[in-house]
């Protein structure tokens, strides 16, 4: 599977931890180049939201790790 997407994100610094905002999504393309199953040879159509999306970017601790962050997000 390849896929190609091109999206505009506009947004603000909240601080120095938080970057929030929206994403468009101008571009979004999908292509099989090969599968086992027959079922999954072909290449279905797929298209961009038409609605910008929000976005929140959050600073994570320097070192931390995958444990650190699955640990975390089944803690909010």
């Amino acid at each position: 599977m390849v896929q190609r997407s091109h999206a505009r994100l506009t947004g603000r610094i909240e601080n120095e931890n938080k970057v929030s905002g929206h994403a468009i999504m101008m571009e979004l393309s999908q292509k099989t180049i090969g599968a086992d199953n027959m079922l999954f040879r072909t290449s279905p159509n797929i298209s961009p939201a038409p609605d910008p999306k929000g976005f929140e970017l959050t600073r994570i601790p320097q070192g931390s790790t995958c444990a650190d962050l699955l640990s975390a997000a089944s803690h909010p």
